[in-house]
């Protein structure tokens, strides 16, 4: 079964605003997004790029930035690493 579908950038929504307190600095909402999606789900974040973004993420739904019932797709795009850089500022 092949399913065509195509789509256009107008598809897709870029969050801004959420560049912090710089490069791997971690604020504690981030932090506990990154230790809350760790423990309930057993995804693991960086502190850097993916957890900075899935907070970002959550902070807009949360405010309801993003539209009740919206198909919702987060690219966790790896960067895993960094959590050996950020450890101290993880635990």
């Amino acid at each position: 079964m092949r399913i065509k579908k195509t789509y256009s950038i107008d598809d897709a929504r870029l969050i801004h605003g959420y560049d912090s307190k710089g490069y791997g600095v971690v604020t504690p909402n981030e932090k506990l997004t990154i230790k809350e999606l760790a423990g309930n789900e057993g995804v693991l974040l960086d502190p850097v790029y993916s957890g900075r973004a899935f907070y970002g993420m959550l902070d807009h739904i949360k405010s309801q930035k993003i539209e009740k019932g919206a198909n919702i797709l987060f690219w966790h795009t790896g960067g895993l690493p960094g959590n050996f850089y950020c450890s101290r500022e993880l635990k």
